[in-house]
């Protein structure tokens, strides 16, 4: 590498005893995932075209894709599956532990690992910081790690997790389901005491590759939590949390010979190569090049033996992979302790699911009301979950008793119906007088939308109802009914009296869009320095700005987006606004 230093090299050639381990499994579960799920490659395909567009639109653009000052902190919460040893043993690592293997995590992705390169010698500070959840869904107080004997599962202790079905050992989502928190609140990592009789040392989906026997998240083997040779520790942990952020292998297709955007790993400042051997290969001559080889070698996603950086290429990718992906762990509220004053809404029926283990991606995937702004996924994607309370892990929405709010839900892959309900009276049962917004959906992606007015009398105020929302592409019927496909998620909705508040649809949301609808800029005035994003019906980031005050819709196609303002200095949603983008 042209920028590596004397002490960079020495570091590396210490470190690479600690590397050569079981390697990545991902190779082998993209191949034997796409023979076997035809609904895959569209989910590939339709990321590779998303991936493309959104270059092609950084290539003609000023857009500041991330500032420097950014840090996105991202709830984690660790899984230990472990055998029946004692806390502390090989397969059950300690919590101290556990908090030091997130740390050597963000510091290999901070570029700050004492034995990676830095930033001034070729390493990527990547803005994101991983946390062990403080908050569990219920509201509870957690410290982000769970433990549970695998050995419930036939097999397990012989062969661990087994997502390929090559031995006789439980499946993916067999192993995960035995302690799994919602894939979209939490990323979730499981360490495990084998995978599939030692065939590979870890694996995690992409975010668009997930589905019904394939539950998202990372799995590392437990032993790669610890140092092996202190304090030096084997890759697997910052490498899969590349894959659950969008990034392939270095090596991924070989040599190539077409875009670097659309083959390969899809990044264009990692150099093409092919897999030879798990060695550190600086000094050689890269066989797709003809040339000494320029730091790919050094890769974190590469099996080198000597892993030391990220580039600026990946750090671009998981930025985008977060923000079309992965909000939902961004706006999780998992990374702080239970507010003590929170009270949370009356307990209600939790509704399942008929078809259990369907793959559909039925159910409730963005929404908006009033100031609540939310981001999952449906029933396959999110865990194979049927309900999920939300009411304490998400923001909810406040609204004003006599007015009205506009409620946006969004869902994917097939024509759905939606339902929603708040129990105003606040006792817990969904009557049919709280119903207060159905739609029958007839595209494969829609945006279902409809105002909600809130009753001037006759509604508890001042405290946190319950808000529930359902989404199937089957008839719905009552909000305890059992969906056939789809996916229940409930949330918070505080009301407050209307003497001495501005109801949020008519007053001053701090930013002014102009004009609306538009051909091509559009301007958007603050009071305060703020971050714009614009997402599209799906919610996905299509335009990013950083206190810019005007946006180029001129590359966009026409239809309808959100602008979502945030506050600069805490990140603090201000508000969303429709944008209609013309001809």
């Amino acid at each position: 590498m042209k920028n590596l230093s004397a002490l960079g090299a020495l570091l590396l050639m210490s470190f690479q005893l600690a590397q050569a381990q079981t390697p990545c499994g991902n190779d082998l579960l993209r191949q034997q995932w796409i023979k076997s799920n035809p609904s895959i490659e569209p989910k590939i395909a339709a990321e590779k075209k998303a991936w493309q567009m959104h270059n092609d639109r950084m290539a003609t653009s000023k857009m500041i894709v991330s500032g420097t000052d950014t840090s996105y902190e991202i709830p984690v919460v660790v899984h230990i599956i472990h055998t029946g040893g004692a806390v502390g043993s090989i397969n059950n690592p300690s919590d101290g532990a556990i908090d030091s293997f997130i740390t050597y995590i963000n510091k290999t992705w901070a570029g700050t690992w004492p034995y990676y390169f830095d930033t001034l010698h070729g390493g990527t500070r990547v803005p994101i910081k991983f946390v062990l959840a403080k908050r569990s869904p219920d509201c509870g107080v957690t410290n982000g790690i769970n433990r549970v004997n695998g050995n419930v599962l036939s097999g397990y202790n012989t062969y661990g997790v087994c997502p390929y079905g090559t031995v006789s050992g439980p499946s993916d989502s067999a192993v995960k389901s035995l302690s799994l928190w919602p894939t979209r609140d939490y990323f979730n990592i499981w360490l495990v005491n084998n995978i599939e009789n030692g065939m590979v040392g870890g694996y995690a989906p992409w975010p668009w590759f997930t589905g019904v026997d394939l539950i998202d998240g990372a799995v590392v083997l437990a032993q790669y939590a610890v140092p092996l040779f202190p304090p030096n520790y084997y890759v697997a942990g910052p490498h899969e949390l590349g894959h659950s952020f969008g990034l392939y292998h270095t090596f991924q297709d070989g040599c190539g010979t077409g875009d670097c955007v659309t083959e390969g790993d899809e990044v264009c400042d990692t150099e093409p190569h092919i897999f030879s051997s798990m060695a550190c290969e600086t000094g050689d001559i890269n066989s797709c090049t003809g040339v000494l080889f320029d730091s790919v070698e050094f890769n974190v996603m590469n099996y080198s033996t000597c892993p030391a950086m990220l580039t600026k290429g990946q750090k671009k990718r998981i930025l985008y992979t977060m923000k079309n992906y992965r909000m939902g762990l961004v706006n999780s509220m998992g990374v702080t302790a239970p507010d003590a004053s929170f009270v949370s809404p009356v307990l209600a029926c939790k509704p399942g699911v008929v078809n259990v283990g369907n793959g559909n991606n039925n159910g409730p995937c963005n929404i908006t009301f009033a100031n609540m702004v939310t981001s999952s996924s449906g029933y396959a994607d999110d865990g194979r979950m049927g309900y999920i309370d939300r009411t304490c892990i998400q923001q909810g929405a406040t609204v004003v008793r006599g007015s009205a709010y506009e409620l946006s839900v969004s869902t994917i892959e097939g024509a759905q119906n939606v339902n929603a309900w708040i129990d105003y009276n606040n006792d817990g049962i969904f009557q049919t007088t709280e119903k207060v917004f159905s739609h029958s959906g007839s595209l494969v992606d829609e945006v279902h939308s409809g105002m909600i007015t809130i009753p001037s009398a006759a509604v508890v105020t001042d405290k946190n109802l319950r808000m529930r929302i359902q989404a199937d592409n089957a008839v719905l019927g009552t909000a305890c009914d059992d969906l056939q496909n789809g996916q229940t998620e409930d949330y918070t909705v505080l009301i407050k009296a209307s003497s001495g508040i501005t109801p949020v649809a008519t007053a001053a949301k701090g930013f002014n869009v102009f004009p609306n609808p538009a051909t091509d800029m559009v301007t958007i005035e603050t009071t305060v320095p703020a971050i714009f994003a614009l997402c599209s019906v799906e919610g996905k980031v299509v335009l990013q700005e950083n206190e810019k005050q005007e946006i180029n819709l001129s590359a966009l196609v026409p239809g309808l987006y959100f602008i979502h303002v945030y506050r600069k200095s805490d990140h603090t949603l201000l508000g969303v606004q429709k944008l209609i983008k013309l001809n």
